[in-house]
């Protein structure tokens, strides 16, 4: 008897039919600044990427929609890459701590946990580091709520 093997038995990224896969297409925005091309951010659309662009064409008097480019790139959610301190160091291009010589150096363990935790959020915000004195731009938590709301 003949068995048939499709690509949800064969493929590792089929695996479970009803879970969608975190690798997707995105569109990169880059910034030429200084005639080198600087990462601003990754959208869903061309529509957002293009929003994002009028908005800091509007905001800086310098910049022109001629100083961005786009580019369609794979992309796999920093959540699904990041699971460990190591992952994070891979993601960033770090080497790992040398715990060892740290607690000889006299570094106390959560000294280290600390600096390791630093490393895993940089890995997460993939770049970003958000202002958060600027309100209008990360939004607020409303405790009353408890939602994490934007300003318009």
């Amino acid at each position: 008897m003949a068995t048939h093997t499709s690509p949800a038995t064969t493929n590792p990224k089929y695996s479970n039919p009803l879970t969608p896969t975190n690798d997707m297409k995105k569109i990169a925005l880059f910034r030429n600044v200084n005639g080198s091309p600087e990462f601003v951010d990754r959208f869903d659309t061309m529509k957002e990427a293009s929003d994002c662009v009028a908005s800091i064409v509007d905001g800086e008097d310098d910049v022109t929609v001629f100083d961005f480019t786009t580019e369609e790139q794979e992309y796999t959610d920093i959540i699904e890459r990041v699971k460990s301190y190591a992952d994070a160091c891979d993601v960033l291009g770090v080497p790992q701590l040398d715990e060892k010589a740290m607690l000889s150096a006299g570094f106390r363990p959560d000294e280290i946990a600390r600096r390791k935790l630093e490393t895993i959020t940089a890995a997460l915000n993939e770049g970003r580091n958000p202002d958060w004195c600027r309100t209008a731009k990360t939004g607020i938590w409303s405790k009353n709520s408890g939602v994490f709301e934007r300003e318009q």
